[in-house]
């Protein structure tokens, strides 16, 4: 049973990273998670698609264009697009840069599974 419930949580989890990935590939908003009772099972984003989703969520939120982040990160836009396209490989770095000029920082924590 343990390893049926395993599996069935990295098919949440992936589910859910398919489903966040296309939404910011859609230009949508992206919805904040729900809370879940204590001691329930949780699906969490991949870190790489947490913070491409965090510093994408800031980015709509600043309502500046793609164009304007890349001046204010003193980048072009086609580095901008990169950072915010869910699929392309950004460096922490980079996102880091991105949220910086959008105001705010990245946070990563570390959870006991």
């Amino acid at each position: 049973m343990a390893a049926l419930r395993r599996a069935a949580l990295r098919e949440m989890r992936e589910a859910l990273a398919a489903a966040v990935r296309g939404r910011i590939k859609d230009g949508d908003d992206l919805h904040a998670p729900r809370t879940v009772a204590d001691g329930a099972d949780r699906a969490s984003l991949p870190s790489r698609t947490a913070a491409k989703a965090a510093v994408y969520q800031a980015w709509k939120r600043s309502g500046l264009s793609k164009s304007a982040l890349g001046k204010a990160m003193d980048r072009d836009e086609v580095e901008v697009r990169r950072i915010l396209d869910p699929d392309h490989g950004t460096k922490l770095g980079q996102m880091e840069a991105a949220a910086h000029a959008l105001g705010g920082r990245l946070v990563v924590s570390f959870v006991p599974a």
